[in-house]
């Protein structure tokens, strides 16, 4: 039954059409010339920007495409890889196989049950993207998809190391599952189009390991410069850190996805531009808790580095909780174009979140509880950076905020002059006074659990969503498992 949705679905995309638009990015003195699918699909493209003239599918020829399937009780490397006669290897379905027939792309790879040992494709392989020759990613019909058709499919790493230039790569991986991997789970460098769908990752829990060798065993890896990497609904555990994107990236989003019990934190990330965190559960104490986690982590080393920030960066939806440090962490970093929007905190050991560097964004319809007003909440910094933090010199701590229908069942506070907005809220009075005190439509409580008794419906289950009179007031309207 698999095989028939399999072919069902490469029929449908057989018959799509995508159309490439290009922005132009500033960054660190140089310019790129980037893919312009924005990873928020509420912010439409630019309709001035024209298609790029190098696309020019025409819907009415599909292509011709494949699919082949992979066996490791069964199958044999020497098979055509038909349903009937599969491979044995994973190495024999990589796109850069020499013998006939081979995977292209626009095919589909099915893989049944067992252990394939490690992906990886030398960098030359793959077209080289940049300034020069723009070679677009390839319209949807023609990515290269790997299906776990299986319950029990495993890989022993996935690895993309393609030098220091993009490299369009387009590959999908569904499904598979990588356990206790000597080394990273995933890694890439340089890559242009990846998408890691319904993956079960699972680094190793030793924690004298992880300290002696700590980035070693990240779980997801991507450094230098990335673009369109999408990673949807996995279960992400143990290891060191979840999901790392170092470097400058353009176009990632993590979505779905249950990141837990990690070494450190859990989604850090540097500067780029074209960010979604979306519809996550970032929870669990970590392994190795002196090592200061985040659930979520910015740090795009603008301290360091002219001009290094993340634009358009969008936090929706996540549930982050039961967490030995802080929620949500931005030092170091400039960010511009912050959505942050219908996430629920709580239970974190340390600040919900220590807003930094966020030169224009929007808080709306958040939830925030914490349990401790002297070490938790949301505390938005005024003031400029000072000649300790490097580059950033000057520059207004956070600027342009506006804070909306929000419930901060925990302290509110910081410096009023940086958001251009604010009203509506829920709040508890932090020590040192809130800027909900010059807020005339919000709701001020003294005390935490003064807060949480009459906001929630019920607290004491994790049930967050507003009752009474407050119903409607704005926040966290689902309910957490």
């Amino acid at each position: 039954m698999k095989t028939f949705a399999y072919l069902a679905i490469l029929m449908f995309c057989a018959t799509s059409a995508c159309a490439q638009t290009w922005i132009e990015i500033q960054q660190n003195g140089n310019t790129y010339r980037v893919p312009a699918v924005l990873v928020d699909p509420n912010i439409p493209p630019d309709p001035n920007i024209p298609p790029d003239p190098n696309i020019p599918p025409d819907p009415n020829i599909p292509p011709v495409v494949a699919t082949y399937f992979v066996d490791g009780t069964k199958g044999d490397d020497s098979n055509p890889g038909t349903f009937e006669q599969p491979w044995k290897t994973i190495s024999r379905a990589k796109i850069d196989f020499a013998g006939e027939p081979k995977v292209k792309y626009g095919d589909t790879v099915a893989v049944e049950n067992g252990s394939y040992g490690g992906f990886s494709i030398e960098k030359d392989t793959f077209q080289l993207w940049g300034q020069e020759n723009t070679i677009p990613l390839p319209p949807e019909q023609k990515w290269v998809r790997y299906v776990a058709v299986g319950d029990d499919v495993r890989l022993a790493s996935i690895r993309f190391s393609l030098g220091n230039d993009l490299r369009v790569v387009a590959h999908e991986f569904d499904g598979f599952q990588i356990i206790e991997p000597s080394n990273r789970a995933i890694y890439g460098r340089c890559v242009m189009g990846l998408r890691l769908k319904n993956m079960t990752l699972r680094g190793i829990t030793d924690t004298a390991k992880l300290y002696a060798e700590t980035s070693n065993h990240n779980n997801m890896e991507f450094v230098h410069r990335n673009a369109e990497i999408h990673i949807d609904n996995c279960d992400i555990s143990a290891g060191y850190r979840g999901v790392f994107f170092g470097g400058w990236n353009c176009n990632l989003s993590v979505t779905n996805c249950d990141i837990h019990g990690v070494g450190t934190d859990k989604i850090i990330s540097g500067g780029g531009v074209n960010f979604l965190i979306e519809n996550n559960r970032i929870h669990g104490n970590s392994l190795l808790s002196s090592e200061h986690p985040d659930c979520i982590q910015f740090y795009t080393a603008a301290n360091r580095y002219l001009g290094a920030s993340a634009d358009n960066v969008t936090i929706r939806g996540n549930s982050l909780y039961d967490h030995s440090s802080q929620g949500i962490w931005t030092g170091g970093s400039l960010l511009n174009n912050v959505l942050f929007e219908n996430n629920l905190i709580y239970n974190t050991g340390n600040y919900e979140w220590r807003v930094y560097g966020v030169q224009t964004g929007i808080f709306r319809n958040n939830t925030i509880v914490g349990d401790d007003i002297g070490n938790t909440g949301i505390v938005f910094y005024g003031g400029v950076f000072e000649d300790s933090e490097g580059l950033l010199e000057g520059y207004p701590r956070n600027s342009n905020i506006s804070c909306h229908h929000n419930v901060f069942a925990t302290s509110y506070s910081g410096s009023s002059g940086v958001l251009s907005s604010h009203d509506y809220n829920l709040f508890v009075r932090a020590w040192s006074g809130s800027p909900g005190d010059t807020e005339p439509n919000s709701v001020r409580f003294e005390t935490i659990p003064e807060a949480t008794e009459a906001l929630f419906v019920d607290p004491a289950n994790r049930d967050y969503r507003l009752k009474g009179a407050y119903v409607g007031r704005g926040g966290y309207e689902r309910v957490e498992p």
